[in-house]
This record gives C-alpha cells, sequence and structure tokens, in this order.
C-alpha cells in the first residue's frame, strides 16, 4: 500500500506499506515532527499508548517515520465524540495538556487500537510566535475595551 496525504499545513505524509513518513514542509514541520518524536520518548506510558509510535526521526526535523495506521472515518471520529469514547489523556502538572485534537484526520487504527497520528498541536507555533499572538489578542481586546468617544 502506498498512500500520500499533502492536505497538511505542516507537512506531507507519505505510506508506504507498514511505514508513515512525515515530510516537512518547512520550520513549523519541523519543529511538529521533534515535537512528535520528543513526546513519544518521554511521555508517561499510559499516555504513550495512546500515540502511534515514532520509530525514528531526523535531528533536523525533516522526516520522521511512523507506524502507518488506518485513518479513522468521518463516521467513526462522529460516533466516537457522540458516545464520548476518545481515549482519555492522563494530565500532568505544568504540562500543556493533551498533544492532540479530536479531528478525523489526526487518528486512526493501528490494529484494534484507536491512535492519535497527528500530536504536535503545541508545537505549530514558535515561542516568538506564541507571543506574538497573544500580545496581538491583547491589543485587540484593549481596543474593544475602550469606550468609543462621540463624534464632534
Amino acid at each position: 500500500m502506498i498512500a500520500l496525504r499533502t492536505d497538511g499545513t505542516t507537512r506531507v505524509v507519505l505510506a508506504v506499506g507498514p511505514l508513515a513518513f512525515k515530510i516537512a514542509r518547512g520550520a513549523a514541520g519541523r519543529r511538529c515532527n521533534l515535537f512528535e518524536a520528543r513526546c513519544y520518548r518521554t511521555e508517561l506510558e499510559a499516555n504513550r499508548r495512546l500515540l502511534c509510535p515514532v520509530l525514528a526521526c531526523m535531528k533536523s526535523g525533516r522526516i520522521l517515520i511512523m507506524r502507518a495506521a488506518r485513518p479513522l472515518t468521518q463516521e467513526e471520529q462522529r460516533d466516537l465524540l457522540r458516545r464520548e469514547a476518545f481515549p482519555e489523556w492522563e494530565y500532568v502538572p505544568h504540562t500543556e495538556g493533551a498533544p492532540f485534537e479530536y479531528k478525523a484526520s489526526d487518528w486512526g487504527w493501528l490494529g484494534n487500537r484507536l491512535v492519535a497520528l497527528d500530536y504536535s498541536s503545541h508545537a505549530l507555533f514558535s515561542n516568538e510566535e506564541k507571543q506574538a499572538l497573544f500580545e496581538e489578542a491583547l491589543r485587540r481586546q484593549e481596543a474593544e475595551d475602550k469606550p468609543s468617544r462621540p463624534e464632534l
């Protein structure tokens, strides 16, 4: 089986037999690959079980190799949401929490086990980009909070 997904914003995914190659599109893609490799390597065992296994990652983050999984269908995703049956992420103090979203494209099946295929949501933006987004949100909030002056 060979499949190519090019709809990702930060990475292209090439699945070849039992392997999936996540190829970074740029700095954000490299950051996401490195984040997933570190997350899989360092996460609690209970949480790691929810993640698609990382087999290797280039030091640059250009390519990440994972196990290939059968993607979740939209119908399966809706059913899991309706039944509140997505796996629970065990919270660890002083962390950002679960590193995935509940989109159908972010989940798949390894045999009969549901796993997150994309768990790099915390790495989408650099610290500098996060700070700039935060500051912009503050500026917008302050602008909305200022009372308007009547025109003369």
